[in-house]
């Protein structure tokens, strides 16, 4: 018996629960006969899907889909924005084929491949003391005006070590804010106070004038 009809609602028996598991195995191991198979062919067809973190999709995906979509018109590629814990997840459950993340993730059942390396820079309000900086360091980094993604983002955790905190956003006194995109952060702090850190893509996004007012870098 696979499943216990007597329990409500249905559950899978304990035998029923490895028949399940040995039929994922098995679907598992059919798509990846497939993926090599393809490999053989003079050009790749089929599907891939793509998870990405929102913090690095708005400066990365540009950079390649057009140039992809062109070179390998045989390929659906399918790429959505999930949060890091999310990815890990779909990445585990066979339901991904790769994905764009910051790394050290630091979990033994993903296989990591470093594509870059990129700085940080500091994102700060015009009348913030660090404005008065050309360059700035780890110590003058005050975890009361850093504005911060939402939990769950693995950028988050890397500022968070970067700056060896562990906080939660309020910078104003009386509002404790979520984001879960740094376009949100950065207008927060061009309308009212503090800092954020962002990667040097999104550093090397802004337009000349705004990255000379708000932006600093580590010396």
């Amino acid at each position: 018996m696979i499943f216990d009809r007597s329990k409500k609602p249905i559950i899978a028996t304990e035998t029923g629960k490895e028949i399940i598991e040995q039929a994922k195995a098995v679907l598992k191991e059919h798509r990846k006969l497939g993926d090599i198979a393809s490999l053989g062919q003079r050009e790749p067809k089929g599907e891939f899907h793509l998870a990405v973190i929102p913090t690095l999709a708005p400066y990365l995906i540009p950079l390649f889909i057009g140039e992809f979509s062109q070179e390998n018109p045989k390929v659906k590629l399918k790429v959505n924005e999930h949060k890091t814990d999310d990815i890990i997840k779909l990445l585990v459950n066979d339901e991904i084929d790769a994905a764009l993340l910051v790394t050290p993730l630091g979990d033994d059942r993903l296989i990591e491949r470093h594509l870059y390396f990129e700085p940080f820079y500091a994102y700060v309000s015009q009348g913030h003391r660090l404005a008065k900086k050309k360059s700035i360091s780890e110590a003058d980094l005050d975890e009361e005006d850093l504005w911060l993604l939402e939990e769950g983002h693995c950028f988050r955790d890397q500022v968070l070590r970067v700056c060896s905190l562990d906080k939660k956003n309020r910078v104003l006194p009386n509002v404790e804010f979520e984001s879960g995109n740094l376009e949100t952060l950065k207008n927060l702090i061009k309308r009212n106070s503090g800092y954020t850190l962002l990667p040097q893509m999104a550093a090397d996004d802004l337009p000349k004038d705004e990255a000379n007012l708000h932006i600093r870098k580590f010396a």
